[in-house]
């Protein structure tokens, strides 16, 4: 798939949809990722000189708030839990990471970037694993009443959302970055999922009943917006 490099070049994560457009439409609708809506037999070409031609309004209109995580490097931040810890690396023979306070150190036989991310990133799935499994044993003793059993749980890399469910499968799949957010987004998302399988679309109803659980949801929904889906 051809890449935008302009977008690339200024850390601009985005994603192309291809459908029934007559013309090009880029927004980022509430999130961090622009999202670029193309006819489906638009030439690469023609998209690319559309973003360049409106690179300065990209930017400008860019939410602010958590970007990709570039490098993997001692005293790069990293967001996790929603605290930004500073990354310490140090030459080890035995590969782990720890917290110590304000640092997040890295353990590595090897101090290639890549390596660093590799540790860092089957790290960060350990523990999205525990932190997500504890939160959706919490919230479904909440809404036990409402749920017939307790669901599955999937992790998976989402480019433009948090969550998702599958009432008739009895599962729910987190996305990843959701463990580099605070613990009440944690708690927010897997709520929404779970009220989904009440009521399938967000109705009236949904909102009622996930408010019952979460009291501000409409805020968290709109603060959210400042973490990327695809933080990494």
């Amino acid at each position: 798939m051809n890449k935008l490099e302009c977008l690339e070049n200024n850390n601009i994560p985005y994603i192309i949809k291809k459908g029934k457009y007559k013309r090009i439409i880029i927004g980022y609708y509430h999130q961090t990722t622009l999202t670029i809506k193309t006819p489906i037999n638009m030439p690469f070409h023609k998209l690319e000189k559309f973003i360049n031609d409106n690179l300065e309004w990209i930017i400008k209109k860019q939410p602010q708030g958590y970007y990709l995580n570039t490098k993997y490097e001692t005293d790069s931040k990293y967001l996790f839990l929603g605290h930004e810890y500073k990354l310490k690396i140090l030459a080890s023979n035995i590969e782990k990471v720890e917290l110590f306070n304000d640092e997040l150190v890295i353990y590595s036989k090897s101090l290639e970037e890549a390596k660093i991310k590799t540790i860092l990133n089957k790290w960060r799935k350990t523990q999205a694993e525990l932190i997500f499994q504890e939160v959706l044993n919490k919230c479904f003793k909440e809404m036990n009443k409402y749920l017939i059993k307790y669901p599955l749980l999937e992790i998976k890399k989402y480019k433009s959302r948090w969550g998702c469910c599958y009432p008739k499968q009895n599962k729910i799949i987190i996305n990843i970055s959701v463990v580099n957010l605070p613990i009440n987004f944690i708690e927010y998302v897997i709520f929404h999922e779970l009220t989904h399988f009440v009521h399938l679309n967000h109705s009236k109803e949904f909102h009622q009943l996930l408010q019952k659980f979460v009291p501000n949801e409409r805020i968290l929904k709109k603060e959210i917006t400042k973490y990327n889906p695809i933080y990494e």
